[in-house]
């Protein structure tokens, strides 16, 4: 297919591969390049909820309604001068080439997606040369699009080196299942927090009822119907399993387990710096919602909030590929933790080539 939508490419070390890197359902490009920049439902929800700092001394923010001026939020980590580099940064510091894209329909069909990365890998043949090998690193979604088309592909795929796969519904997701009851979750808890809070003298602001009505919308739709557990494309993607394993990708697992977001304190009138925790998202909804009501996804240990851990796994993967960290479904993008895994992967598949 000839690309109608511009790539972002950074020309690294020769005797490297190239590295792809594929978003996850809903979100840019910036998950990769400027996750500080990113935001989910269409716009309305900042990648600051989640990637932010779980320290108990966040600064204080003030909320412009008076009955919650006592209260703030964790610090959003783009507001500290340590904050971690973007991945995409990351990797082209270490010599890598990198190439990546904003899906056309980031909302729509995975078929969509599979399509433009199959124009992609033919487009590289231009931008570096013919035969260069290839690494595709997914998030989310992401993740299964990259499988699907080595499924589909399998002449094509011999020139990837491996497969890097980031907090990724294999399985599926039972949020996708549960999108009307998880929304009325995420509403309940919703009730306890301000619906909205500004920073910096107001120059920053973030309306949080915006996020309780768009993070309900991400588990609707037509596109969502592709992630349920049963669906034909997770259903189809498990039976051309074979397919990956005749291959001789290397695949590497990573998977969270935190359902921690953001976290709402209440500041003491007494002393302005003493906190304590009221409430966090979404780690929280069991104290609203009983336990065994609840998906996986959302219950702290089991899942990363929106993918579960049982169902990001892929059987045939060797164990020492599979790893887990105690991170939610964003932060897998800054981890250092998980920086270290995909540059031992990286070199040791490097090796291997």
């Amino acid at each position: 297919m000839a690309l109608n939508f511009p790539l972002q490419v950074w020309k690294g070390t020769e005797r490297k591969p190239v590295l792809i890197l594929i978003h996850g359902f809903g979100a840019t490009e910036k998950s990769w390049t400027n996750p500080y920049e990113e935001f989910l439902g269409r716009g309305k929800i900042s990648f600051d909820y989640v990637l932010t700092n779980y320290g108990k001394r966040p600064s204080l923010p003030y909320f412009p309604v008076w009955q919650f001026k006592n209260y703030c939020l964790s610090t959003p980590l783009r507001r500290l001068s340590s904050r971690p580099s973007s991945l995409w940064e990351f990797l082209r510091d270490r010599g890598y080439s990198l190439v990546t894209w904003t899906q056309r329909e980031p909302y729509g069909p995975m078929a969509l997606a599979v399509e433009e990365l199959d124009g992609i890998v033919a487009e590289l043949d231009v931008v570096f040369g013919k035969g260069e090998r290839l690494m595709l690193i997914g998030h989310s979604r992401g993740g299964l699009v990259a499988r699907k088309w080595i499924q589909d592909h399998p002449n094509k795929s011999r020139r990837i080196d491996g497969l890097i796969l980031l907090a990724s519904p294999h399985g599926g997701s039972r949020l996708a299942d549960m999108g009307d009851f998880f929304t009325k979750g995420v509403r309940k808890v919703g009730r306890f927090m301000p619906r909205e809070f500004s920073l910096d003298g107001g120059r920053v602001s973030f309306r949080l009822s915006a996020f309780y009505e768009e993070i309900g919308k991400l588990f609707t739709g037509v596109a969502v119907e592709e992630l349920r557990p049963n669906s034909p494309f997770i259903l189809g993607l498990k039976e051309n399993e074979s397919r990956e394993r005749r291959s001789p990708i290397p695949y590497l697992n990573l998977v969270g387990t935190s359902t921690v977001f953001t976290k709402l304190y209440r500041i003491s009138p007494g002393d302005r710096t003493e906190l304590r925790e009221v409430i966090s998202l979404i780690d929280s909804l069991p104290k609203m919602i009983p336990a065994t009501m609840l998906p996986e996804e959302v219950l702290n240990g089991k899942g990363d909030g929106l993918v579960s851990k049982r169902r990001a796994r892929v059987a045939w993967i060797e164990p020492e590929c599979h790893k887990e960290f105690p991170i939610n479904h964003l932060r897998m993008l800054i981890d250092p933790d998980v920086r270290r895994e995909i540059i031992r992967f990286l070199e040791d598949t490097g090796k291997r080539a």
